[in-house]
């Protein structure tokens, strides 16, 4: 009988793979987290919220709160922005440059961070964090070929409970595979996320150092399994 990994698999190491995607869901997790527990109560990763609250605050005329829900969408473009850029670079397409270029802008960004943590504003921060969270979505965007995010959960949510519905009336193995990876990546944010309430809570604002230690290991990991970069550039085309 096929296992699992078998039947959905295109590459040769597919669990140092899943612990890519898991780990950076655990740093996408922690920096919601840390965001919400000492930067006042918002949430950088996603954008959906920042929109309905620039909305809301153009209809009421309320041009003191703009910038403030405006420039974390902007600062998140960028991010997209400036992924795409080294996306296309020709020199970073070599091996795996381009993951981990990325790896090191988000290391210096938290690095930062760190050490202007007596200097920068909680609104600053959260533009900052905004940028490196698109830069990691944009940039670490497949799992087993499939579309995943690493800083949200909405699509990942989605995802899941299609291929439960796919597992459930065809019992297509595929789908429950997939149904398990992106519950184990969903479980990973909110393991990310405990821990950067508890972190933040006790330790403050140093609490974000723990993210280096998590970008390492995604760093090892790239580095023993292989090119990430091919399989992404793939399944974008």
């Amino acid at each position: 009988m096929k296992t699992l990994q078998q039947l959905y698999t295109s590459r040769k190491n597919n669990d140092d793979h899943m612990l890519i995607a898991v780990n950076l869901s655990l740093i996408g997790g922690f920096l919601d987290a840390y965001t919400y527990v000492l930067k006042g109560g918002v949430f950088a990763n996603a954008q959906t919220g920042n929109v309905v609250l620039l909305s809301l605050s153009l209809l009421r005329h309320g041009e003191a709160d703009i910038m403030k829900y405006l420039l974390p969408v902007i600062f998140f473009c960028c991010g997209i922005l400036f992924a795409e850029a080294i996306r296309t670079m020709k020199i970073l397409q070599i091996r795996n440059r381009k993951s981990i270029s990325v790896l090191a802008v988000e290391a210096l960004i938290i690095v930062l961070i760190f050490l202007g943590t007596d200097r920068l504003s909680n609104f600053v921060v959260t533009c900052l964090i905004s940028f490196l969270a698109a830069l990691q979505v944009r940039t670490f965007n497949k799992i087993y070929g499939s579309n995943f995010a690493s800083t949200m959960v909405t699509g990942n949510l989605r995802t899941t409970m299609e291929s439960l519905f796919s597992f459930i009336t065809t019992r297509d193995r595929k789908a429950g595979f997939k149904v398990l990876i992106y519950l184990g990546v969903i479980i990973s944010f909110g393991c990310g996320a405990c821990l950067g309430a508890v972190c933040s809570s006790r330790f403050q604002e140093p609490a974000i150092l723990i993210c280096l230690f998590f970008l390492l290991f995604t760093l090892v990991l790239i580095l023993i399994q292989g090119n990430p970069d091919r399989e992404n550039a793939s399944g974008n085309q």
